[in-house]
């Protein structure tokens, strides 16, 4: 593999106290790129300049890596969106708003968390598997805070709009592989997401009785 003699020839030797965040950095470009059941450990360690033995110190098993490059990438990605909302704003509609253009600046990006996240996690077909299990905690994750944010807004029905912001950010982020057309999706959500905002702004009260 092409990617893994790259990264051996230009990764310096990592050092012990570096060596997981390093490794998991690897694994997840590596499992992206080829497929998880593609890669090896020994291709890992050669590519994060380990040996396979440190390797298994680290994770115990190829399975509790797989598990914890998930974890790791929700994680990550998590603190962005918090990172996204650090100078809140007087508008928790620009709040909302501010988390989507983050959100498409990042997933052009080749390094975009989410994105991992998610091909990783497709890889496996049962819902109740650990590492699908890790992408619904993100989900929810991502609907908690956004309910926070929309609780101040002056609208009918929140989890309406919570949930219709959640199922454009699914379909972009499930879609999201990197393409033009990916990249082209991203550049809308901003927009999708202030539309949304503005319809149920404008969704006719009920008539008191």
């Amino acid at each position: 593999m092409e990617l893994i003699a790259e990264k051996k020839e230009r990764r310096a030797r990592v050092p012990a106290h570096i060596a997981r965040g390093a490794l998991l950095e690897v694994a997840v470009e590596l499992f992206c790129c080829y497929g998880i059941d593609v890669v090896t450990m020994e291709q890992l360690a050669q590519a994060s300049q380990l040996n396979k033995m440190s390797v298994y110190r680290l994770f115990g098993s190829r399975d509790a890596l797989v598990l914890d490059c998930a974890r790791w990438l929700r994680e990550k990605e998590e603190r962005h969106w918090v990172d996204a909302l650090a100078a809140m704003h007087d508008s928790p509609a620009e709040s909302i708003c501010q988390l989507f253009r983050d959100l498409s600046r990042r997933m052009v990006r080749s390094d975009h968390a989410g994105r991992a996240l998610s091909i990783i996690s497709r890889y496996y077909g049962d819902a109740g598997h650990p590492v699908r299990l890790e992408f619904a905690t993100h989900k929810a994750a991502l609907r908690s805070l956004l309910l926070r944010v929309a609780n101040d807004l002056r609208i009918n029905d929140t989890e309406k709009l919570v949930d219709t912001l959640l199922l454009v950010w699914e379909g972009a982020v499930l879609n999201d592989s990197g393409s033009i057309e990916s990249r082209r999706i991203a550049a809308c959500l901003p927009e999708v997401a202030e539309r949304i905002l503005l319809w149920h702004a404008e969704e006719p009260r009920p008539q008191s009785r």
